[in-house]
This record gives C-alpha cells, structure tokens and sequence, in this order.
C-alpha cells in the first residue's frame, strides 16, 4: 500500500469541495472534467508546463493532484526501510514546486503509516499564486477534518526559480521537488539542485520526482552524473541505482530508469477520470533520484536493483538490473526453476537483489537450477 486508502479517499473530497466551490456545477459533470484532463494531459505533453487556466486549475484539483500523491511515498518508504528517514519530533520540509500541495498531502499520509513526528513544518514555494492559495485552503479543509495524524504548519511563498534565486533559509530535513525540472531548461538543473543541497541540513535528503518519459528521465540520469562528477559537492545517491559512479542507463540512447508501481487504493473520483480519459491504469510511474551529503550511510541491501519489469518469452524469463558492474541482464529458463530460484518470478522495478551461484552468459547473467535468488522488497 503507497498510501492509506481512506486517507487519499477523504483527501479526494476535500478537493472536490474546493473545486464545487471554484466552479459550481462544472466540477460535478464528469464530461467537462475529463475534458479538462485530457487537455491538460497534452499541454503537459507538448509543453512541459503546466498552464494557469481556469481548466487547468480544474483538472489539477480532481485529477493530477491525486496521482501525484502516491509518489512521494515510494522514496520515503525507500529512506524508511534503510533506516535513513529523518526522526526529529518537529521535521522542517520544503515543497518546491508544490503545486496544490501533491507531495506535501503524500508526505502526510505516508508518515502517518509510520512513528508519527509531533509536528512538521512545511514551506511550499510556487510560481502560481492561485495555486498557493488553493493549497492553504485545502490543507485548511485537511486540518478541519482531523486528515492529518500531527500538527501541520504550512507557510507559502510565490517564486520562479527560473527568474529568481532561492532564499537562503536552511536546516531542512527533507527538500521535496516534484515536476520541477521538467518546467525548467536542462542547463539549469544543476544549478538549481545545488542551491537546494544547500537548503538541507547535515542528516537531510533531497528528494526529486519526475515524469517517467525517456527525455525527462535521461535528463535526470545526466543530473546525477554531473553532481556526482563535481569534486566541490561531497554527495551520496541513495536511489535508484546502487552505484555511486555513472549512471549505466546513459550508455545506451534508448535505456532509461523510471518508477512503476501498482496503486490499488485508487479514490472513487479518479478511478471514474482515469477509465474516462484512458490516462492511468492501475500502476503510478515516475522518475526518481534521492541525494544526501550525510556520510553516515549505510550499506546498500544487496548488489542488485531491479530496473525492469519481468519480461517473458517462450521458455524464459528476464529482468534488467543495475549493480556496480552496470546495467545487466539476467536469464532464467523454465526448465531451470527450483525452489531457490522461484522468486526471480516475484521480481518487480524497485526492489533489491542478491544473487547466489549466478554465472556469465552471453550478454546476460544466468539463473540456474543451483542460483539462489533473495528478495529485498523496499520501496512498496
């Protein structure tokens, strides 16, 4: 489960109470909403930023809000189960780029599955004040309804990084920056990444969420590898590829390492919206990459991350891993299943993997009748 399912439930009606509020009846016919969707969908395609109409406002309140809740809730699983998710009684969180509080609202209901801090203290930083202003009033209607299991303090500030320099407030435990560099020129990614490294403090992450398209996503690999590459910038990569030197999925033009999860907890709303405008199914996709200066990090769980889903053929099965030795393939025939090796059946992107009595094959690891397989299942 990415997130209690009566939680994105309830988080869903106050949404649709601030957009009946917004729109009036508009927000009640699902015609008009898909349609707002749809053409959202394909300006975000087209463009690469999201537009500030009144539609758009519309479709981002019932639909992209709620899929891009489930998110934020993979890398904090990821930082939960190696032990690395901040602790403190009062967590210091900024949201750049918060939209109409997506991440924040996934945070949220994340944490409350875990040790609940006593508090968090949200700065949620956007270019379109429309939407910082739908973001207080939905956090407001959250807090009314007791949706939150601590005490939320959510302080706002329009900015365009693209135009205008991050304040030079620090000390934050987490940095959540969810489709920011897909509005913002390449060449400015590191730069902008940087300044919000700095925004952390010794023991805090950066967390970065991206579409899952191959342009995007390759961007994103690129990102890693220069801030990786600067001997200025002491930094630790803690998903999604175990290496800390190149990223593997570069050396080819067509690879390329993303997200995917199942999300059965789907709201009723958005079920309805998403078989209607044919835009999500039943899994959420997104790129992601977690950065840390902390030097206190501990062992990785197993040499290998899968970075593919199974893929089957006749008499075979194989999935794409990264390791230190790179991006790999690894091979099973049918005839070779034993009881070691069956959970290489099991095997979904995210998890981690130890392989035992492998051998080389012709472009590819193989699984034998002897090679045990071990699952390390993290981020879910």
């Amino acid at each position: 489960m990415l997130l209690p399912e009566r939680y994105v439930a309830d988080v869903e009606g106050v949404l649709r109470e601030v957009a009946e509020r917004r729109f009036g009846a508009q927000a009640r016919r699902l015609s008009d909403v898909g349609r707002a969707v749809t053409q959202l969908a394909e300006d975000y395609r087209q463009r690469r930023r999201a537009p500030t109409t009144p539609l758009a406002t519309l479709a981002r309140l019932l639909f992209f809000t709620v899929a891009d809740m489930p998110k934020v809730a993979v890398p904090l699983a990821e930082l939960q189960a190696r032990g690395l998710l901040p602790t403190a009684p009062s967590l210091r969180v900024l949201d750049v780029g918060c939209g109409l509080g997506a991440a924040t609202l996934g945070l949220a209901g994340r944490l409350s599955q875990l040790a609940p801090a006593a508090e968090l203290r949200i700065d949620a930083i956007d270019r379109d004040a429309e939407a910082l202003a739908l973001l207080e009033e939905i956090f407001a209607q959250c807090a009314a309804r007791g949706l939150f299991s601590r005490q939320i303090a959510v302080r706002r500030r329009r900015l365009d990084l693209s135009r205008q320099p991050l304040a030079a407030d620090g000390g934050y435990q987490l940095v959540l920056a969810s489709a920011l560099l897909v509005e913002l020129r390449e060449a400015d990614h590191r730069a902008v990444v940087n300044r919000l490294l700095q925004r952390v403090d010794d023991e805090g992450f950066v967390v970065l969420i991206e579409p899952a398209l191959r342009e995007t996503t390759r961007a994103l690999h690129r990102l890693r590898d220069e801030l990786l590459a600067d001997s200025r910038t002491a930094l630790s990569v803690i998903a999604p590829s175990p290496r800390q030197g190149p990223c593997p999925a570069l050396r080819q033009p067509d690879d390329w390492c993303h997200e995917s999860r199942v999300w059965n907890e789907q709201p009723p709303l958005f079920r309805k919206l998403a078989a209607r405008t044919g835009l999500r199914r039943r899994h959420v996709k997104f790129s992601q990459l977690i950065l840390t200066r902390r030097k206190d990090i501990p062992p990785r769980p197993a040499p290998w991350r899968v970075v593919s889903e199974l893929l089957r053929s006749k008499g075979r099965r194989e999935v794409f891993l990264c390791g230190e030795p790179g991006r790999v393939r690894a091979a099973r025939l049918d005839r070779h299943r034993t009881d070691a090796n069956r959970s290489f059946e099991r095997l979904r992107r995210g998890q981690w993997l130890e392989l035992h009595g492998e051998h080389p094959a012709p472009g590819a690891l193989a699984i034998d009748a002897a090679t045990r397989v071990v699952i390390h299942d993290l981020a879910r």
